[in-house]
Protein backbone atom coordinates (compact mmCIF):
# COMPACT_ATOMS: atom_id res chain seq x y z
CA UNK A 1 0.00 0.00 0.00
CA UNK A 2 1.03 3.65 -0.77
CA UNK A 3 0.11 6.14 1.29
CA UNK A 4 -0.73 9.05 -0.96
CA UNK A 5 -1.20 13.15 -0.44
CA UNK A 6 -4.42 13.92 -2.17
CA UNK A 7 -4.79 17.38 -4.28
CA UNK A 8 -5.65 20.50 -1.67
CA UNK A 9 -8.78 20.62 -3.45
CA UNK A 10 -9.81 17.28 -3.06
CA UNK A 11 -8.80 17.12 0.65
CA UNK A 12 -10.76 20.66 1.31
CA UNK A 13 -13.71 18.45 -0.10
CA UNK A 14 -13.13 15.38 2.30
CA UNK A 15 -13.01 17.89 5.43
CA UNK A 16 -16.37 19.65 3.89
CA UNK A 17 -18.24 16.67 3.47
CA UNK A 18 -17.07 14.98 6.79
CA UNK A 19 -17.98 18.15 8.78
CA UNK A 20 -21.84 17.19 6.80
CA UNK A 21 -22.07 14.20 10.29
CA UNK A 22 -24.39 14.70 12.64
CA UNK A 23 -23.43 16.26 16.04
CA UNK A 24 -24.98 16.54 19.64
CA UNK A 25 -27.71 20.51 19.09
CA UNK A 26 -25.60 20.68 15.71
CA UNK A 27 -22.62 22.06 17.83
CA UNK A 28 -19.44 20.65 15.46
CA UNK A 29 -17.16 20.14 18.37
CA UNK A 30 -14.03 19.20 16.25
CA UNK A 31 -11.34 20.23 13.97
CA UNK A 32 -9.15 19.29 11.16
CA UNK A 33 -5.06 19.08 10.66
CA UNK A 34 -3.37 18.41 7.01
CA UNK A 35 -0.13 17.13 7.24
CA UNK A 36 1.33 15.94 3.80
CA UNK A 37 0.41 12.46 3.70
CA UNK A 38 -2.00 12.60 6.73
CA UNK A 39 -5.34 13.97 7.84
CA UNK A 40 -5.55 14.49 11.85
CA UNK A 41 -9.16 14.68 13.99
CA UNK A 42 -8.93 16.80 16.92
CA UNK A 43 -11.63 17.29 19.66
CA UNK A 44 -12.86 21.38 19.52
CA UNK A 45 -13.11 21.48 23.75
CA UNK A 46 -14.49 24.88 23.44
CA UNK A 47 -17.67 23.73 21.82
CA UNK A 48 -18.58 20.96 24.69
CA UNK A 49 -21.87 20.94 26.26
CA UNK A 50 -20.71 21.05 29.45
CA UNK A 51 -23.78 21.09 30.96
CA UNK A 52 -25.84 17.78 29.86
CA UNK A 53 -22.15 16.49 28.49
CA UNK A 54 -19.72 16.82 31.13
CA UNK A 55 -17.89 13.73 30.32
CA UNK A 56 -17.85 14.44 26.27
CA UNK A 57 -19.54 11.11 25.62
CA UNK A 58 -22.01 13.70 23.04
CA UNK A 59 -18.69 14.59 21.70
CA UNK A 60 -16.61 11.89 21.03
CA UNK A 61 -19.83 10.42 19.27
CA UNK A 62 -20.35 13.56 17.63
CA UNK A 63 -16.38 13.22 16.45
CA UNK A 64 -16.59 9.45 15.48
CA UNK A 65 -19.42 10.21 13.14
CA UNK A 66 -17.55 13.00 11.37
CA UNK A 67 -14.40 10.49 11.18
CA UNK A 68 -16.76 7.99 9.43
CA UNK A 69 -18.03 10.48 6.89
CA UNK A 70 -14.73 11.49 5.71
CA UNK A 71 -13.82 7.52 5.49
CA UNK A 72 -17.12 7.16 2.97
CA UNK A 73 -15.84 10.38 1.25
CA UNK A 74 -12.31 9.55 0.95
CA UNK A 75 -13.20 5.74 -0.26
CA UNK A 76 -15.16 7.26 -3.42
CA UNK A 77 -12.16 9.78 -4.19
CA UNK A 78 -10.27 6.79 -4.77
CA UNK A 79 -8.38 6.43 -0.65
CA UNK A 80 -8.74 3.80 1.98
CA UNK A 81 -8.23 5.20 5.14
CA UNK A 82 -5.84 3.74 7.40
CA UNK A 83 -7.07 5.35 10.88
CA UNK A 84 -5.33 5.07 14.59
CA UNK A 85 -8.24 6.46 16.77
CA UNK A 86 -6.88 7.88 20.15
CA UNK A 87 -3.36 7.83 19.49
CA UNK A 88 -2.07 9.58 22.30
CA UNK A 89 -4.25 8.79 25.42
CA UNK A 90 -7.89 10.30 26.18
CA UNK A 91 -6.21 12.93 27.86
CA UNK A 92 -4.80 14.40 24.34
CA UNK A 93 -7.85 15.85 22.05
CA UNK A 94 -5.91 14.61 18.84
CA UNK A 95 -8.65 11.74 18.69
CA UNK A 96 -7.42 10.11 15.22
CA UNK A 97 -4.66 10.25 12.79
CA UNK A 98 -6.11 9.31 8.86
CA UNK A 99 -3.42 7.81 6.74
CA UNK A 100 -4.90 8.00 2.95
CA UNK A 101 -3.90 4.93 0.76
CA UNK A 102 -4.57 4.94 -2.80
CA UNK A 103 -7.25 2.23 -3.77
CA UNK A 104 -10.00 1.39 -6.51
CA UNK A 105 -13.13 2.74 -6.03
CA UNK A 106 -15.64 0.02 -5.54
CA UNK A 107 -19.15 -0.06 -7.03
CA UNK A 108 -21.34 1.53 -4.51
CA UNK A 109 -18.79 3.92 -2.47
CA UNK A 110 -19.71 6.99 -5.33
CA UNK A 111 -23.73 6.10 -4.05
CA UNK A 112 -22.88 5.71 -0.42
CA UNK A 113 -20.95 9.24 -0.39
CA UNK A 114 -23.81 11.09 -2.23
CA UNK A 115 -25.98 10.18 0.72
CA UNK A 116 -24.23 12.41 2.82
CA UNK A 117 -25.72 15.26 1.29
CA UNK A 118 -28.68 13.91 1.18
CA UNK A 119 -29.08 12.81 5.28
CA UNK A 120 -31.36 14.63 7.29
CA UNK A 121 -32.11 14.37 11.14
CA UNK A 122 -35.68 14.86 10.70
CA UNK A 123 -37.57 15.17 14.21
CA UNK A 124 -41.18 15.35 13.23
CA UNK A 125 -43.33 12.36 14.14
CA UNK A 126 -43.25 9.54 11.08
CA UNK A 127 -45.21 7.70 10.11
CA UNK A 128 -47.94 4.59 10.51
CA UNK A 129 -46.00 2.62 7.91
CA UNK A 130 -44.34 -0.14 9.59
CA UNK A 131 -40.51 -0.93 9.13
CA UNK A 132 -39.76 -4.26 8.30
CA UNK A 133 -37.59 -6.46 10.26
CA UNK A 134 -35.15 -7.14 7.22
CA UNK A 135 -34.29 -3.29 7.06
CA UNK A 136 -33.73 -3.15 10.76
CA UNK A 137 -31.11 -6.26 10.41
CA UNK A 138 -29.62 -3.96 7.78
CA UNK A 139 -28.67 -1.15 9.89
CA UNK A 140 -27.98 -3.67 12.34
CA UNK A 141 -25.38 -5.14 9.69
CA UNK A 142 -23.56 -1.43 9.08
CA UNK A 143 -23.03 -0.65 13.16
CA UNK A 144 -21.70 -4.44 13.03
CA UNK A 145 -19.28 -3.15 10.41
CA UNK A 146 -17.83 -1.16 12.89
CA UNK A 147 -17.70 -3.07 15.62
CA UNK A 148 -20.45 -1.66 17.49
CA UNK A 149 -23.82 -3.22 18.30
CA UNK A 150 -26.98 -2.01 17.37
CA UNK A 151 -29.96 -3.72 19.05
CA UNK A 152 -33.66 -3.36 17.52
CA UNK A 153 -36.08 -2.98 20.79
CA UNK A 154 -38.95 -4.42 19.14
CA UNK A 155 -41.27 -5.55 21.63
CA UNK A 156 -44.16 -3.69 22.51
CA UNK A 157 -43.38 -4.20 26.35
CA UNK A 158 -39.74 -3.13 25.73
CA UNK A 159 -40.27 -0.70 23.42
CA UNK A 160 -42.67 1.04 25.85
CA UNK A 161 -40.33 1.05 28.57
CA UNK A 162 -37.31 2.20 26.80
CA UNK A 163 -40.00 5.28 25.71
CA UNK A 164 -40.91 5.99 29.53
CA UNK A 165 -36.65 5.95 30.07
CA UNK A 166 -36.26 8.75 27.15
CA UNK A 167 -39.23 10.44 28.52
CA UNK A 168 -37.99 10.62 32.07
CA UNK A 169 -34.45 11.86 30.32
CA UNK A 170 -36.24 14.43 28.94
CA UNK A 171 -37.85 15.74 32.04
CA UNK A 172 -34.82 15.69 34.05
CA UNK A 173 -33.21 17.88 31.27
CA UNK A 174 -36.15 20.25 31.16
CA UNK A 175 -35.74 20.74 34.97
CA UNK A 176 -32.42 21.45 35.08
CA UNK A 177 -31.95 25.15 34.25
CA UNK A 178 -28.53 25.27 33.16
CA UNK A 179 -29.18 22.47 31.08
CA UNK A 180 -32.23 24.33 29.23
CA UNK A 181 -30.25 27.38 28.77
CA UNK A 182 -27.18 25.82 27.09
CA UNK A 183 -29.57 24.51 24.87
CA UNK A 184 -31.60 27.54 24.06
CA UNK A 185 -27.90 29.17 23.48
CA UNK A 186 -27.64 26.22 20.49
CA UNK A 187 -31.32 26.42 19.43
CA UNK A 188 -33.61 29.62 17.84
CA UNK A 189 -32.76 32.44 15.40
CA UNK A 190 -29.89 33.78 17.52
CA UNK A 191 -27.82 30.89 16.82
CA UNK A 192 -25.46 30.80 13.39
CA UNK A 193 -25.14 27.08 13.58
CA UNK A 194 -26.80 25.14 16.12
CA UNK A 195 -30.54 24.30 15.45
CA UNK A 196 -32.46 27.07 13.64
CA UNK A 197 -36.48 26.84 14.37
CA UNK A 198 -36.50 25.88 10.67
CA UNK A 199 -35.40 21.94 11.80
CA UNK A 200 -37.67 22.16 15.19
CA UNK A 201 -40.91 21.15 14.96
CA UNK A 202 -43.50 23.75 16.21
CA UNK A 203 -44.37 22.55 19.19
CA UNK A 204 -48.78 22.35 18.49
CA UNK A 205 -47.34 19.48 16.34
CA UNK A 206 -45.48 17.57 18.60
CA UNK A 207 -48.70 17.99 20.67
CA UNK A 208 -51.15 16.96 18.40
CA UNK A 209 -49.22 13.71 17.85
CA UNK A 210 -48.61 12.66 21.19
CA UNK A 211 -44.81 12.43 19.87
CA UNK A 212 -43.66 9.00 22.23
CA UNK A 213 -40.00 10.77 22.81
CA UNK A 214 -40.83 14.42 23.11
CA UNK A 215 -38.33 17.31 21.72
CA UNK A 216 -35.50 18.43 23.82
CA UNK A 217 -36.00 21.98 21.95
CA UNK A 218 -38.51 24.77 22.17
CA UNK A 219 -41.05 25.47 19.48
CA UNK A 220 -39.82 25.82 16.16
CA UNK A 221 -41.05 26.60 12.91
CA UNK A 222 -41.32 23.28 11.11
CA UNK A 223 -44.72 22.09 9.93
CA UNK A 224 -45.92 19.03 10.54
CA UNK A 225 -48.71 18.13 8.23
CA UNK A 226 -48.94 14.65 7.96
CA UNK A 227 -52.92 13.96 7.37
CA UNK A 228 -52.01 11.01 5.19
CA UNK A 229 -52.95 8.70 8.24
CA UNK A 230 -55.83 6.93 9.79
CA UNK A 231 -54.48 7.59 13.20
CA UNK A 232 -52.83 10.93 13.50
CA UNK A 233 -51.14 10.14 16.89
CA UNK A 234 -49.92 6.71 15.92
CA UNK A 235 -45.88 6.62 15.27
CA UNK A 236 -44.58 2.86 14.17
CA UNK A 237 -41.55 4.56 14.67
CA UNK A 238 -38.97 1.94 15.39
CA UNK A 239 -35.98 2.14 18.23
CA UNK A 240 -32.17 1.02 18.22
CA UNK A 241 -29.72 1.26 21.07
CA UNK A 242 -26.07 1.23 19.63
CA UNK A 243 -23.87 0.15 22.46
CA UNK A 244 -20.09 -1.30 22.96
CA UNK A 245 -18.31 -3.28 25.44
CA UNK A 246 -16.42 -0.82 26.83
CA UNK A 247 -16.63 2.93 27.75
CA UNK A 248 -12.99 4.40 26.65
CA UNK A 249 -12.17 7.26 23.99
CA UNK A 250 -11.67 4.54 21.17
CA UNK A 251 -15.36 2.80 22.06
CA UNK A 252 -17.17 6.20 21.51
CA UNK A 253 -15.36 7.08 18.95
CA UNK A 254 -16.48 3.98 17.09
CA UNK A 255 -19.86 4.34 18.33
CA UNK A 256 -19.96 7.51 16.24
CA UNK A 257 -18.47 6.03 13.80
CA UNK A 258 -21.56 3.10 13.82
CA UNK A 259 -23.75 6.03 14.38
CA UNK A 260 -23.37 7.53 11.13
CA UNK A 261 -22.71 4.16 9.08
CA UNK A 262 -26.39 3.51 10.05
CA UNK A 263 -28.00 6.93 9.23
CA UNK A 264 -26.26 7.23 6.03
CA UNK A 265 -27.80 3.44 5.64
CA UNK A 266 -31.18 4.42 6.43
CA UNK A 267 -31.07 7.68 4.12
CA UNK A 268 -29.90 4.64 1.00
CA UNK A 269 -33.17 2.93 2.24
CA UNK A 270 -35.19 5.92 2.68
CA UNK A 271 -35.85 5.64 5.79
CA UNK A 272 -36.01 9.03 8.17
CA UNK A 273 -33.93 8.89 11.28
CA UNK A 274 -32.31 10.90 14.45
CA UNK A 275 -30.25 10.07 17.63
CA UNK A 276 -31.32 10.34 20.44
CA UNK A 277 -29.30 11.11 23.15
CA UNK A 278 -31.20 12.42 26.33
CA UNK A 279 -30.90 8.69 27.97
CA UNK A 280 -27.50 8.17 27.81
CA UNK A 281 -26.78 11.84 29.19
CA UNK A 282 -28.35 11.52 32.48
CA UNK A 283 -26.69 9.19 34.71
CA UNK A 284 -29.52 7.88 35.85
CA UNK A 285 -31.50 6.65 32.69
CA UNK A 286 -28.36 5.74 31.41
CA UNK A 287 -28.28 3.05 34.01
CA UNK A 288 -31.39 1.42 33.13
CA UNK A 289 -31.25 1.38 29.38
CA UNK A 290 -27.82 -0.80 30.14
CA UNK A 291 -29.31 -2.91 32.88
CA UNK A 292 -33.43 -3.22 31.46
CA UNK A 293 -33.03 -2.34 27.78
CA UNK A 294 -29.20 -3.94 27.15
CA UNK A 295 -29.72 -6.90 30.53
CA UNK A 296 -26.49 -5.42 31.72
CA UNK A 297 -24.13 -7.03 29.16
CA UNK A 298 -23.15 -3.54 26.99
CA UNK A 299 -22.71 -0.01 27.87
CA UNK A 300 -25.48 2.09 25.86
CA UNK A 301 -23.87 5.00 23.85
CA UNK A 302 -26.91 6.53 21.35
CA UNK A 303 -30.78 6.19 20.59
CA UNK A 304 -31.66 5.49 17.30
CA UNK A 305 -35.12 6.67 16.10
CA UNK A 306 -36.17 5.35 12.22
CA UNK A 307 -39.52 5.22 10.29
CA UNK A 308 -41.05 6.40 7.13
CA UNK A 309 -41.41 10.04 6.34
CA UNK A 310 -44.87 10.80 5.53
CA UNK A 311 -45.34 11.75 1.70
CA UNK A 312 -46.92 14.85 2.67
CA UNK A 313 -43.73 15.73 4.52
CA UNK A 314 -41.47 18.89 2.90
CA UNK A 315 -37.82 17.95 2.91
CA UNK A 316 -36.04 19.16 6.15
CA UNK A 317 -33.51 22.12 5.22
CA UNK A 318 -29.66 21.15 5.94
CA UNK A 319 -28.15 22.64 9.29
CA UNK A 320 -26.02 25.27 9.13
CA UNK A 321 -22.16 24.39 8.59
CA UNK A 322 -19.06 26.33 10.48
CA UNK A 323 -16.80 27.73 7.47
CA UNK A 324 -13.94 25.49 6.49
CA UNK A 325 -11.66 28.36 7.59
CA UNK A 326 -12.70 27.62 11.20
CA UNK A 327 -12.28 23.81 11.03
CA UNK A 328 -9.10 23.48 9.02
CA UNK A 329 -5.60 23.92 9.82
CA UNK A 330 -2.79 23.03 6.95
Amino acid sequence: MNITTPPTRTLHRLVELACRAPSVHNSQPWRWRVEDDRITLLADRARQLMRIDPDGRDLLLSCGAALHHLRVAALAEGYRCRVRRDPYGSSDNVLAIVELVAADVPTEAVAAAALIDQRRTDRRRFSSWAVPEHRLDELADAAAGEGVRAVPVTGQGMRRRLVEILSRASREQQFDWSAVDETAAWTGPRTTDGVPPENVPRRVDAERHADPVGTRYPSGTLVDDSDDHADPGYDASRLLVLCTDGDETTERLRAGEALSAVLLAATGQGLATVPLSQATEVHATRELLKREILLGVAIPQVVVRVGWRPVSYEPVPATPRRPLVEVLEV
